[in-house]
């Protein structure tokens, strides 16, 4: 197994005394350590990139390089989002990087709203998981209470892996359940990870409302969300993308919050570049989703080639998979001829998109 040339994803390696020959050692690889050490794995390494590790039966394994190195550049998006707080990915800590978000939105927010602004703030509500460190940390440097006023459905999946809007908003309905009295005439900081077409996020505002909140003001951890993600999750058509060319107060209106704060992109850089250990070897992060500048080059015609998947023009069975897909785009003019059969997305149903709705 191999990691692409970039390390735009994870990849790791580890081992322990075998389980079930005496003498012998397991071998096992993983995108994120946590997957090892619960499997009683150490020694874990990340594969580097352009590196493949060779394992036959009865001989140690064999690192080698089989594609040059273009950079260290592992997507953003695994520390926003991804990954668990528990892993370390390419020598970074995922906990510490999002305690970095928080701490770093906390002084935006500061510059946003004025010391008065922050003194109206009533408590910082997560919206389950994948934000609850970054908002405990935001409301520990704001002084503000960490209300869990949002409970998860732990019987509800991923809403955005639902196959249309109306099935999404409802869900979102099912995976969370608002706690009244922790929102009930009450000014409110609301933290998620991202905000990428704004229906969920709209959905959760509601919510709130609905529970009696008075002002919200709704934190991402990452930045805008402004070009498509083309390293594994289809996340929406550039066209509703709702931060795509529109102001913050513009976003904030879709969505009836009172405010929309987000993460500048150097702040998220250099969140996860201070969660470094020592070991890590990371130069830089894939940003692309929230800049439009990728780590590879995008043929011609490529993102077009996404819309009409998503539209259906490839006929009537055309999806996701019709895509030649690797790490990223290949290089060059698209086939028109699929040579895999590949879903460019980190969860597939059948035939249906998975769209990211935020």
């Amino acid at each position: 197994m191999s990691g692409d040339a970039n390390a735009i994803r994870p990849l790791c390696f580890g081992s322990r005394p075998s389980l079930t020959l005496p003498g012998a050692t397991d071998y096992f690889m993983a995108s994120e350590s946590v997957a090892l050490k619960q499997l009683g794995f150490s020694n874990i390494v990340d594969v580097l990139p352009g590196q493949a590790v060779f394992c036959e039966k009865g001989q140690a394994p064999k690192f080698r390089q089989i594609a040059e190195k273009k950079s260290y550049t592992p997507d953003c998006f695994e520390f926003v989002y991804f990954a668990r707080p528990d892993s370390c990915v390419d020598g970074i800590s995922v906990y510490r990087s999002r305690q970095n978000m928080g701490e770093k939105l906390a002084k935006k927010i500061r510059d946003i709203l004025g010391e008065q602004g922050v003194r109206d703030i009533d408590a910082v509500i997560p919206v389950p998981e994948t934000s609850n460190i970054a908002a405990a940390t935001l409301a520990e440097k704001l002084g503000k209470p960490y209300v869990t006023a949002f409970i998860k459905n732990r019987y509800v999946h991923r809403t955005f892996i639902l196959p249309n809007q109306a099935l999404r908003q409802k869900s979102v309905r099912r995976k969370l359940s608002p706690i009244d009295s922790e929102f009930r005439g009450k000014n409110l900081i609301i933290v998620d990870d991202s905000l990428v077409r704004g229906t969920t996020s709209r959905e959760i505002v509601q919510m709130a409302r609905e529970a009696g909140a008075t002002r919200v003001v709704f934190v991402s951890c990452s930045p805008e969300c402004t070009y498509p993600h083309i390293y594994g999750i289809d996340l929406a058509d550039p066209a509703d993308l709702i931060a795509r060319g529109k102001t913050r107060q513009e976003i904030a209106k879709y969505i009836q919050a009172d405010d929309v704060i987000f993460q500048d992109l150097e702040d998220l850089k250099a969140a996860c570049h201070e969660a470094a250990e020592g070991t890590s070897q990371v130069q830089d992060f894939e940003v692309g989703v929230f800049c439009g500048q990728y780590v590879t080059d995008v043929p011609e015609g490529y993102f077009t080639h996404l819309s009409e998947i998503r539209n259906g023009k490839q006929g009537q069975n055309g999806d996701a998979g019709n895509v030649v897909a690797s790490s990223g785009p290949v290089n060059g003019s698209m086939p028109k001829v699929p040579e895999h059969r590949e879903d460019i997305s980190l969860h597939n149903i059948a035939n249906e998109l998975t769209l990211h709705d935020k």
